[in-house]
């Protein structure tokens, strides 16, 4: 997954990246806007530069099993939760199921 999949959003994913090579992320992030502007993507990328095994700096390597679980969103630490196709709110059962699990 490359930086170019996020043209003009470079200033709010530097920081993110360098967070999570450093290990300095928050326990929970919240990307939200319109579609279409590489919120996925993003999510996805900061969550392989914090799992990767041989990442250089901020730049996650792409090939270690963590970066392919990561991009395939199979990875057991990546949570996703998402709207439901026709309705404008998340998934209420989804998100009080995870929650329940980690309590």
């Amino acid at each position: 997954m490359e930086t170019e999949a996020l043209l003009g959003q470079e200033q709010t994913l530097a920081p993110l990246m360098e967070a999570a090579s450093a290990g300095r992320l928050h326990h929970c992030y919240l990307f939200e806007g319109p579609g279409g502007v590489g919120k996925h993507t993003a999510a996805v990328r900061m969550a392989m530069a914090a799992a990767c095994r041989s990442t250089a700096g901020s730049v996650p390597c792409g090939e270690c099993p963590e970066c392919r679980h990561m991009s395939r969103g199979t990875h057991p630490d990546l949570v996703e939760i998402g709207l439901e196709s026709e309705k404008k709110t998340p998934i209420i059962s989804k998100c009080v199921g995870f929650f329940a699990s980690i309590c």
